[in-house]
């Protein structure tokens, strides 16, 4: 009723001429007493003036409270942190992120930002092929966001994810209900969302359903880190539709980018060897071997893939073609 984190509760007692004040700090969310003191003054102070005691005794609140604020916000902390770093997209951040996501969780078991972070981090090492156990990380993965759940069903985010966890599961029903969800519950200004059902369309061999929503995406991300990953994307959609010329726009799009990835210059050397652009596969390739000189075949074959006949026939279009092109076993 009061609105406030914590309440004071306490007694002044008299004893042979002595003043003794026992104080108690509650946490009015939880009920919990946070901490206690019984404070001995003497007459001589109380007679000074009473706002020194009030002083005084606000001084040793201060210093506790201050304390329970900060183990409240250190999970908040650890758990921003972790957002950040998950963020950040390479290897190391995201395990280290997965790091403090724990940490945050074991000082504030129902931080959905830290279950969140955790979450999308274990996702992003399934998607990215940085972990070597590619079923164990969904395991954890759709753990993390059914935890998640049980705090808030309605974070939009969170339903983005596990829409995402079931489209790699190849449970796309789900997926794209996880999606609509999310959308519905507020996100549809998230450009990951509009990702993820692209991703979906073409994982389930529709790839004409894949543009809208990818070039959404796009467009709602004109700074963002992964912009690359997004064009790459939409010229993976195109290649699977059978455009080869607007996939390999969107490829030029991919590796033009501030960050380009390297699965830009992957696609764009596949699609220009299937388009009989031999210069452009030739230049594509030398700038990702130069950029990576141990990529190979072994890392394209780790990429999140499908067993719906109309995206297996094009899939192993774009593995011959990256063969053609030279990329080494």
């Amino acid at each position: 009723e009061l609105n406030v984190h914590y309440i004071v509760e306490g007694s002044v007692e008299r004893v042979e001429g002595q003043f003794a004040v026992d104080l108690r700090l509650i946490d009015v969310a939880t009920g919990v007493q946070q901490w206690s003191d019984r404070v001995d003054m003497s007459t001589a102070i109380m007679s000074v003036d009473p706002r020194d005691v009030a002083g005084r005794l606000a001084q040793l609140l201060k210093a506790n409270l201050v304390e329970s604020e900060i183990a409240r916000l250190d999970a908040n902390d650890l758990a921003l942190r972790a957002w950040l770093l998950w963020h950040r997209d390479n290897a190391e951040d995201n395990a280290q992120a997965q790091v403090l996501a724990r940490q945050a969780i074991a000082l504030e078991p129902e931080s959905l930002l830290a279950w969140r972070v955790l979450a999308g981090s274990i996702m992003l090492d399934r998607v990215a092929a940085w972990t070597d156990d590619p079923e164990g990380a969904l395991e954890r993965g759709e753990a993390a966001v059914r935890r998640a759940l049980t705090i808030n069903p309605r974070q939009p985010q969170i339903n983005t994810i596990l829409g995402a966890i079931m489209a790699v599961r190849g449970r796309y029903v789900e997926a794209l209900a996880a999606f609509d969800a999310a959308q519905a519950l507020g996100s549809s200004h998230d450009p990951q969302v509009h990702e993820w059902m692209g991703v979906t369309y073409v994982l389930m061999g529709n790839p004409g359903r894949a543009f809208k929503p990818l070039e959404t995406a796009i467009w709602l991300s004109p700074r963002d880190a992964r912009l690359s990953y997004l064009w790459r994307t939409l010229a993976i959609a195109h290649m699977h539709a059978g455009d080869l010329c607007q996939g390999r726009e969107s490829a030029w799009s991919a590796v033009r980018t501030p960050r380009p990835s390297l699965r830009a210059y992957e696609t764009l050397a596949a699609i220009c060897t299937m388009y009989g652009d031999d210069d452009c596969a030739k230049g594509a390739l030398a700038e990702l071997l130069r950029v990576a000189p141990n990529y190979s075949m072994a890392q394209v074959t780790k990429e999140v893939s499908s067993t719906e006949p109309a995206f297996v026939a094009r899939r192993e279009q774009y593995l011959a073609a990256l063969r053609t092109a030279g990329l080494p076993q």
